[in-house]
């Protein structure tokens, strides 16, 4: 399997810098799925959320595309 290098943005402030980690893994996406296992949390949002994320202006991104 080829080894991959993901590199990630992190954003503290006004600063940002990129974390580098090497996944070997099957695929690209997989690879990228193996880091985010450990930074991002993903549920459907329920409607209180999605109230106070629209008033504090935080738009719905599409996938689809």
């Amino acid at each position: 399997m080829p080894i991959y290098l993901i590199k990630q943005t992190l954003t503290e402030g006004h600063d940002k810098h990129v974390a580098e980690r090497m996944v070997d893994a099957p695929n690209k996406a997989r690879a990228v799925s193996h880091v985010a296992e450990d930074t991002i949390e993903a549920e459907v949002c329920d409607p209180k959320d999605l109230i106070r994320l629209t008033k504090a202006g935080v738009n719905v991104e599409s996938a689809n595309s």
